[in-house]
């Protein structure tokens, strides 16, 4: 993103709740939308300029710490704590 690189991802937590659709990346679905808009990408030219420069802005802004912080928060959701151990990830 500091690269003005404009992400576009399937959703992930810590990282889709940066990312604002259209604003500074886009969050896709599944793999067919996702190439759909990499191609979109390649044939808008303004458009993706004007993204390009928002992704840099946002990276900016961003401290990694408090990405971490959101992606550990999700994760513990995910696979809580009891008792300082942790449950048994899903096979």
């Amino acid at each position: 993103m500091a690269q003005k690189t404009i992400p576009v991802i399937l959703k992930h937590p810590g990282v889709s709740e940066r990312i604002q659709y259209g604003g500074n990346g886009f969050i896709e679905k599944n793999t067919s939308a996702m190439t759909e808009k990499i191609v979109w990408l390649l044939t808008h030219n303004a458009q993706r300029s004007t993204i390009a420069e928002k992704t840099r802005k946002t990276i900016r802004k961003t401290r990694w710490g408090d990405t971490i912080k959101t992606f550990l928060k999700k994760y513990a959701q995910i696979y809580p704590v009891n008792e300082g151990k942790h449950n048994k990830m899903p096979q």
